[in-house]
């Protein structure tokens, strides 16, 4: 079912508001504003979590304006940017804001809106259509020039017979006329035809079927506009021109990597233009894991000032370049990513322990692990949980995330790092530690980072507050039932020797520097018992034998642990002495068998005994408690 609006707005040209940054169209005698190569010479402010990409509405006095992207993107962008100005109604601003709404939602409304407005007294037509409708529109029209800005739309059009890759301009793809972005994001699109403009808004939810999309549309009619579209073309020729020929030998650097087949953004590498002022040139770039080398090829040649571009793997749904045979099975934990641009060489020397998917969420790795969870798919949308921000690169932001947690203001309070007996066999999934927060301020997680070892997890799970006196717990749900503020993550390659750190957007706090490798902290007791390490007032020990109501009920018999309690009243009183020692192991057969030394301590009370002694230079501490 369709709503039809009828909008007239008669209007001798938008003027220039009040405030020329909110939307600004340099010559009033012009009905559109184009633009491409500029250098943006608005404002620039810091994003926050209100900043998502696509087209926006801005109210400036009597006009509504219709901008691609929204103010903070436009101060960034030196690729193409579309606007318009149209008389402000009631009617009209209730189309235009119904229209951006659904555009941007997850759900697909079976009512659309569908209307007209006026521009420079020329007809525009506003409706949503998938693919096949906009063919419809254009099918029987004589001579088209395309401008594609998102991938799924070029895959559908390029494959048509009326599409002239020579004369035709896309985002994707090394066949057609490249448009350069600053960002890889999904651009509008337009259809050049015979007297008349489709304009295309694409909306930028990753899972939406492609059957299933639904584009904005707005048909745009007469001589001058036409026009407009026309010489814009012409404009990209000449812009990257220039920029080719000008282009420095500058850095380019790697800054993001998820390497998931199964997540919604698919596998992909990012990088980024180090200089904010000169195009740097993308010529003979060689792409290398710790086995193999690739060329990448890169259509135009170069890249925006601080532009950010992704290589992704064939069949994603992100705009990026894909590199031909790049095996990414092989840029795995421990391995070496270098990225050679002419004479300019960046490395990347991935850590010991990647994480990329925990249950249905998936987050990335970036080499900046400063950059928390915060503005994660700022350029896209999607049902699953996922951390990463592909196609812009925050971590050169000042981002305004609100109140977040101090990491000063973490203690470790708890810690498993053997796991579960779960049907007589040790799981190492239901490893966990816990965190208390002491800060006087609630604060919300999601600008935090952990870091074990060199293995990164940002806190993905949005809408986490903390409030003094909280605990948190990193694991795997599934054992822990109930608890309130719990991470579900799988931490099965965490050992008693990782360093363990709590980061914010600023700095850094060392929570545990984990167990010298020389040390052995027995965990098990010999009646198969599994015990945790707890963290109070600057020391450390086993924990009491105290039965959860956080573990769940078929495990928690012989596991002495309590994540997520504050603190239960435990009293440890224990003694223990040593009983026996064997130095020299056994005799038998006439074969010495030192493997059979042993020391024998007996404890009385309850609680956690820790005895270290040195033989031959290796500490032994003991543990767990043994019941008198």
């Amino acid at each position: 079912m369709k709503i039809i609006v009828l909008i007239v707005l008669c209007c001798a040209g938008c003027k220039k508001p009040k405030d020329p940054y909110l939307f600004s169209i340099p010559d009033k005698n012009k009905p559109v504003l184009l633009s491409y190569g500029e250098k943006p010479d608005s404002p620039m402010s810091s994003f926050s979590d209100k900043d998502t990409w696509g087209p926006v509405l801005t109210e400036v006095d009597s006009r509504i304006c219709l901008g691609s992207i929204g103010q903070n993107f436009k101060a960034r962008e030196w690729g193409p940017y579309f606007g318009a100005c149209f008389e402000k109604s009631d009617d009209s601003k209730s189309l235009l804001t119904d229209s951006i709404s659904i555009l941007n939602s997850k759900d697909l409304p079976k009512i659309r809106p569908e209307g007209n407005l006026l521009l420079r007294n020329n007809p525009v037509h506003l409706d949503f259509e998938t693919a096949r409708e906009i063919e419809n529109g254009i099918e029987d029209s004589g001579k088209k020039r395309f401008f594609i800005g998102d991938p799924v739309l070029f895959a559908y059009f390029s494959k048509k017979p009326y599409f002239v890759h020579e004369d035709s301009f896309s985002t994707i793809g090394d066949t057609a006329k490249h448009i350069e972005t600053s960002f890889a994001a999904y651009y509008f699109s337009f259809v050049v035809l015979n007297g008349k403009v489709r304009l295309i808004f694409p909306p930028g939810n990753l899972e939406t079927s492609v059957t299933d999309i639904r584009y904005l549309v707005l048909d745009l009619s007469g001589a001058e506009i036409v026009s407009q579209f026309e010489s814009f073309l012409d404009e990209i020729e000449n812009k990257n021109r220039e920029f080719s020929e000008e282009c420095s030998i500058g850095k380019i650097r790697l800054t993001e990597i998820l390497n998931e087949s199964s997540s919604p953004t698919g596998r992909f590498l990012e990088f980024r233009n180090e200089s904010t002022d000169h195009s740097t040139c993308l010529k003979n770039v060689l792409l290398s894991s710790s086995k193999d080398s690739y060329p990448a090829y890169f259509t135009s040649g170069f890249i925006f000032p601080g532009a950010t571009k992704l290589i992704v793997d064939s069949g994603s749904r992100l705009p990026g370049t894909i590199v031909k045979n790049l095996k990414w099975t092989e840029l795995k934990a421990r391995s070496k990513i270098r990225i050679l641009n002419l004479q300019n060489e960046e490395e990347w020397i991935l850590p010991d322990s990647l994480i990329f998917k925990s249950g249905n969420v998936f987050f990335s790795l970036k080499k900046n692990p400063d950059s928390g969870c915060s503005m994660s798919s700022i350029l896209y949308s999607t049902g699953l949980a996922i951390c990463a921000d592909p196609g812009i690169d925050l971590s050169a932001e000042s981002i305004l995330t609100g109140s977040v947690c101090p990491s000063e203001k973490f203690s470790l309070t708890e810690l498993n790092p053997i796991g579960l007996l779960v049907n007589g066999e040790i799981e190492k999934s239901g490893k966990f530690m816990e965190l208390k927060y002491s800060g006087k301020e609630d604060c919300d997680l999601s600008g935090n980072t952990i870091r074990l070892g060199e293995a990164q997890i940002p806190f993905f799970k949005k809408g986490m507050i903390l409030k003094e006196g909280d605990h948190l717990v990193l694991g795997d749900e599934k054992y822990f039932p109930g608890i309130r503020n719990i991470l579900p993550v799988n931490l099965d390659f965490l050992k008693a020797e990782s360093r363990i750190d709590i980061a914010d957007n600023v700095k850094n706090n060392l929570l545990f520097p984990g167990i010298p490798v020389t040390d052995h902290f027995i965990l098990e007791s010999p009646q198969h018992e599994i015990y945790s390490l707890r963290f109070k007032r600057g020391h450390s020990g086993h924990h009491m034998r105290y039965i959860s109501s956080f573990i769940r009920s078929d495990l928690s018999k012989n596991h002495y642990m309590s994540p997520g309690e504050a603190d239960p009243d435990l009293q440890e009183n224990v003694t223990g002495k040593i009983n026996e020692i064997s130095w020299m192991g056994s005799y038998q057969n006439g074969v010495s068998k030192p493997g059979d030394k042993f020391l024998e301590i007996v404890s009385m009370g309850t609680g956690g005994l820790s005895i270290r002694t040195e033989i031959s230079g290796i500490l032994l501490p003991a543990g767990p408690c043994l019941e008198k």
